[in-house]
């Protein structure tokens, strides 16, 4: 199957350019005036679980701003605001937690932790071969039956620029999760089922065994989708603009990780004032 290509996504986008200099400038002004606000530093303490008290990630985030202190935290990696818990896991460490069950009995420890959780997925070398987006799609129906989403990062890097988009935002995102998310009780042998088939498929993706084009276009169109809807309810910004970010920056991170001015040529001056909120 022959992946949508953005003209047939979006067809003809000219009418949304600005036709004046007038909007263009206003547009100028609105991204500049919005940039501002981001040298401000928020008062945030992020907290850590022990193991990574060496990781790079702590170091990015204290580069931002936020302070960090550790803990042994029974469940997850970060807590965020004592509210927000997330499980951040490298490509291998999340191939091995497929196999071995820990994703499953990780992800059901969070939601019985009464906190907003999420799952957070480094690809580093596994994105070399399996676009992020299919790794995505093929968790995507055992962490979301489970009440856990998934956010998709590059590197420890771009980790901290989400960690720092939620702690600054933390109730809006909550909420906005919160929303997104239709949690139902699900029988537990079920969800070992998904997990055992997101392992087999996700062996055959990364080795490129038979059926592997055909899974990789499967859950990339999948997990494509489920960023870009879970991008619109978090910035109220209508689905067909989400899905042309999402393609363009790769995921909801990646995104976030652009300056406001880069945006400001994507965006309409409305639209970019309601993604700026989250920076």
């Amino acid at each position: 199957r022959n992946q949508t290509g953005l003209d047939d996504f979006f067809g003809n986008q000219s009418d949304k350019v600005p036709q004046t200099r007038e909007q263009e400038i206003d547009s100028i002004n609105a991204a500049n005036e919005i940039i501002d606000t981001l040298t401000e530093n928020i008062s945030a303490t992020i907290t850590l679980d022990y193991r990574e008290a060496s990781s790079t990630l702590s170091a990015y985030i204290s580069s931002l701003g936020m302070t960090v202190q550790y803990e042994n935290l029974t469940t997850g990696d970060i807590l965020i605001h004592g509210d927000i818990l997330i499980e951040r896991k490298t490509s291998r460490d999340l191939l091995t937690s497929i196999i071995d069950q820990r994703l499953f009995k990780q992800c059901q420890r969070m939601k019985n932790a009464e906190l907003q959780p999420l799952l957070l997925i480094e690809l580093g070398e596994i994105g070399n071969s399996v676009h992020p987006n299919a790794v995505l799609g093929a968790l995507a129906h055992v962490t979301l039956d489970l009440g856990v989403p998934i956010l998709t990062t590059k590197d420890s890097m771009e980790s901290a620029h989400l960690v720092y988009l939620i702690a600054k935002q933390s109730g809006q995102f909550s909420k906005a999760i919160r929303e997104f998310v239709k949690y139902t009780e699900i029988d537990e042998s079920e969800v070992i089922k998904c997990c055992e088939a997101a392992s087999i498929e996700i062996s055959n993706m990364v080795n490129n065994n038979k059926d592997s084009e055909y899974l990789l276009q499967k859950w990339n169109d999948f997990g494509l989708s489920n960023q870009i809807e879970l991008l619109s309810s978090i910035t109220n910004i209508e689905y067909n603009i989400c899905a042309k970010l999402i393609n363009k920056y790769q995921s909801i991170a990646g995104l976030f990780k652009q300056d406001l001015d880069e945006l400001a040529n994507d965006l309409t001056t409305e639209d970019l004032a309601k993604i700026a909120t989250l920076f």
